[in-house]
């Protein structure tokens, strides 16, 4: 290290003044002329300034004063710690113009240092804002790859660009949580078993494979469902509505529950009935060769009609069942034509009982019609066992020859009424009374004349006999009067 003295101090120093040079380390001395001395003196006015913060990246406080200060980074010897947003300035002067790039370098496994990924932005289609974000990374080559892709539109492409959807995917996806779908989930090009949909089970196997795709791109191809250990659709759905299972014979149509035809009883599925199917002990549906051709079902008891004569099936006859011998209507019945009750041999026969209030009507559309009752052959009597009622201004007729008689020695036949019983010609002009044992008017009443019986309320044309008391002739008992 050299000292340099001026003793006394130097004023105005000239160039050709001398400095005496003192070498501290070597205890040596020389001179110097100030002139030779300014050659090794670097004048300037640059002298930076300021003052800072430890580990704080310095910039300039005050550039043109050359004045120092922090900056908003931060060097903790691990990291750079920025106190702002870091920004990326447009890339040129504009307009239409994106971002510069932030690029990740590294070196790769050839010991060559290279951009490994990069991040900027460039001008979006949307006027007049908008800009598009990649994100690539460097292949196997070092070529810049776009992986990331987001638009203005807030479309995102993964491995591809520019994005055609929301979310577009360049390749495979895989979802390890629920994927939900707010709307339709549509495949456009799922025309065989790689690309439609896939079910794979965890287990693994061909038999663990379910897929659901087109049978091919023609027009009105089937829609299959087909598992991968079978080698053929499982299901498949025709474009005619039609369905298909396992038509290939790879196994068996298991149903754990009821099977209903909607369509059934339209009549519009018609033909004739070739084979019966039945049902096995194991459950399946076999074909029967033979056999009745009926089948059905019904409540036991009920008589039993087809319900679906062409196809040969039978149910109930509604309201009508047999029961210990017996045949029970519980609804009206019909009869378009004779009906007749035999007898069979002498010693049985055959009632028609009506029980509980039950009647037997006669009617046609129009309504009630007469009762015509004939003897049938091997009878000559028609036997009623009760009282036998008539409504209210209907009549019994008597054919030709026809008659009412008691059939058992020492029997009468009463005709009784609560009030007077009148004989009105019809067709016929007079009453006969033909007996050869006569005729008892019992009870008739007994008055002494004409004016007696009118006095005592008999009415005109009406029966009355006399008492005995009355004048000549009448003064005999017994005779039979007309009230005049």
């Amino acid at each position: 290290m050299a000292r340099i003295i001026s003793y006394p101090p130097l004023e105005n120093p000239t160039n050709s003044d001398l400095l005496i040079v003192s070498d501290v380390s070597a205890a040596n001395t020389k001179s110097l002329t100030i002139e030779k001395l300014s050659t090794h003196i670097i004048v300037t006015n640059d002298i930076v300034k300021g003052t800072g913060t430890t580990n704080y990246i310095m910039k300039w406080a005050d550039g043109p004063n050359s004045i120092a200060g922090d900056s908003k980074l931060f060097d903790n010897t691990t990291d750079v710690q920025s106190e702002v947003d870091f920004v990326l300035k447009p890339n040129g002067a504009g307009p239409s113009t994106g971002s510069v790039n932030l690029d990740f370098k590294g070196i790769d496994d050839l010991g060559t240092e290279l951009v490994g990924a990069r991040i900027f932005t460039t001008d979006s289609t949307i006027n007049p804002s908008g800009q598009d974000l990649f994100f690539q990374t460097a292949d196997d080559t070092g070529t810049l790859q776009t992986g990331l892709y987001i638009d203005a539109f807030q479309q995102i492409a993964i491995a591809k660009s520019p994005a055609t959807a929301q979310l577009d995917v360049g390749g495979s996806l895989n979802i390890d949580g629920i994927a939900v779908f707010q709307n339709r989930l549509a495949l456009q090009n799922a025309t065989n078993q790689n690309q439609g949909i896939r079910f794979t089970h965890p287990a693994g196997g061909a038999s663990g494979v379910v897929n659901m795709y087109y049978a091919g791109a023609a027009v009105g191809s089937r829609f299959t469902i087909s598992r991968a250990a079978t080698g053929g659709a499982e299901i498949e759905l025709e474009s005619d509505g039609d369905v298909n299972i396992n038509r290939t014979g790879n196994g068996n149509f298991f149903v754990g529950g009821e099977v209903t035809f909607d369509d059934y009883g339209s009549g519009t599925k018609t033909g004739t009935a070739t084979y019966n199917l039945a049902v096995d002990a194991s459950g399946k549906v076999i074909e029967e060769v033979g056999g009745s051709g009926v089948t059905g079902t019904g409540t036991t008891d009920y008589l039993v009609k087809f319900i679906d004569g062409p196809n040969g099936v039978i149910g109930d006859v509604p309201n009508v069942l047999e029961q210990a011998g017996e045949v029970i209507f519980q609804t009206d019945v019909r009869f378009d034509d004779d009906v007749q009750f035999d007898g069979g041999s002498v010693a049985s026969f055959q009632n028609l009982d009506m029980f509980d209030g039950a009647s037997i009507k006669f009617m046609d559309s129009a309504g009630p019609v007469d009762v015509e009752i004939n003897s049938v052959v091997g009878s000559s009597t028609l036997s009623i066992s009760n009282n036998v009622s008539l409504p209210s201004d209907k009549k019994l007729n008597f054919g030709p020859s026809a008659y009412i008689e008691g059939t058992v020695a020492g029997t009468k036949i009463i005709v009784r009424a609560s009030d007077d019983i009148l004989f009105q010609p019809g067709d016929v002009q007079h009453v006969e009374f033909v007996s050869t044992g006569g005729v008892n008017l019992n009870s008739l009443g007994s008055y002494a004349d004409d004016a007696a019986a009118g006095v005592a309320g008999v009415p005109q044309n009406g029966l009355y006999q006399t008492d005995g008391t009355g004048a000549p002739p009448l003064n005999v008992a017994g005779i039979v009067m007309i009230k005049q």
